[in-house]
């Protein structure tokens, strides 16, 4: 069977309450033996829609219109005339949905291995008259920014989401641009962090995972963690609300704290620090900033950071260099650059999980000197900015 039918399928349900949810969430991990985990939109491989809520069409045509071919298991009293779905006629059997679940799953699957064996064509026979380049012939090499996005399209999908950009001049639209690091894992393991640092002892976080406790020990005096989880566990356990995420948290003596130092080396699930918590904030943001950040003061990097290090994210070289060269208003950088919001606000909310950022505030006496020798470039930023955020 292939890995990607074996797995949980990342799904999310659109017009469905709270209670509602839960009801789903517990029966997926009961009946359903983990066939799936119910997660926020913006991470789901698939999708559960009720029609029968509110203003169902409208916010159909709106989901569909940005999700033209993503599964969808639609639930509703009667079949509604749309292509390519799921259907579960009401009222709902777990049985049905589980069963839809796994055909969805099966689907991706065959999906998946057909694009792998197109894409082992593509490698294996080159075209017709096309020239080779021999090992002596030297190729200008695509830059970060070229690469990241065209050639690497599913780094967009898993690490900045798929939201698209928001008219920030409207209220109402701007609250979709933020989420609360605190209603996910993503705060805890920062105050894990924070707190071994502090205390210079060894911290351990555990997490269920299906059934099972995984097991994450943060080691400050090498900076360093023990990951017992799969990239796949920390996505799923990031992407779900806290609320829905067991975790117990235990300190070590000083003499254990040393003990799992020097036994670290020997370890096979030994990672740096910062590149686990870089994964975390992207996992978790997914194209938002956090809440309170700022949309019109400029912000700058304390430092270049190490990017060979670290995830990579589409454009993520030509955000790093804009900001470094000269501090800007995130939503400016997405405009400027021509690249979606979202690829600018996964990388700040990045940079803010490793502390890599700040905001440059502008003094009245600051001010007055810029408007004296104001550039007609920063003037221009200026005007692009206020049209942004909706100013005049």
């Amino acid at each position: 069977m292939s890995k990607v039918a074996e797995k949980p399928l990342l799904i999310a349900a659109i017009g469905m309450d709270s209670r509602a949810c839960e009801v789903l969430r517990m029966s997926f991990q009961g009946p359903g033996k983990g066939c799936c985990f119910l997660v926020d939109e913006g991470a789901a491989e698939a999708i559960i829609f009720n029609m029968d809520t509110p203003d169902a069409k409208n916010i159909w045509n709106k989901y569909r219109a940005q999700h033209p071919k993503k599964p969808t298991i639609v639930m509703a009293l009667k079949k509604p005339d749309f292509d390519d779905i799921y259907f579960i006629g009401k009222p709902v059997r777990i049985e049905q949905l589980i069963q839809k679940v796994n055909v969805i799953k099966k689907d991706l699957a065959a999906l998946k291995e057909e694009l792998d064996e197109t894409e082992i064509i593509l490698e294996t026979s080159p075209l017709d008259g096309i020239n080779t380049v021999t090992p002596t012939e030297k190729i200008d090499e695509p830059t970060d920014s070229i690469s990241s996005f065209k050639q690497l399209p599913e780094l967009d999908h898993e690490f900045c989401g798929s939201s698209p950009d928001i008219d920030l001049s409207k209220p109402d639209k701007k609250q979709a641009a933020f989420y609360n690091p605190s209603d996910f894992l993503q705060a805890r393991l920062q105050w894990a962090t924070e707190t071994a640092n502090n205390e210079g002892i060894a911290l351990q976080i555990t997490i269920k995972v299906n059934n099972d406790w995984k097991v994450i020990i943060f080691l400050p005096q090498s900076k360093r963690i023990i990951n017992g989880l799969s990239d796949f566990q920390l996505r799923v356990v990031c992407t779900a609300p806290k609320y829905c995420t067991a975790v117990k948290v235990k300190r070590f003596s000083t003499e254990d704290s040393k003990n799992l130092e020097d036994r670290a080396n020997n370890h096979g699930s030994v990672e740096s620090l910062k590149p686990f918590m870089w994964k975390v904030a992207l996992w978790t943001a997914r194209g938002r900033l956090p809440v309170g950040t700022s949309l019109t003061t400029p912000v700058k990097l304390k430092h270049w950071p190490n990017l060979t290090r670290l995830q990579n994210t589409p454009n993520i070289m030509r955000i790093a260099t804009i900001i470094s060269d000269q501090p800007r208003p995130l939503p400016l950088v997405a405009k400027v650059l021509n690249i979606p919001q979202r690829h600018v606000f996964s990388f700040y909310a990045a940079m803010c999980s490793i502390k890599l950022t700040e905001s440059v505030e502008t003094s009245p006496e600051k001010t007055t000197k810029v408007t004296v020798t104001k550039h007609k470039q920063r003037g221009l930023f200026g005007r692009i900015l206020k049209r942004l955020i909706g100013r005049r």
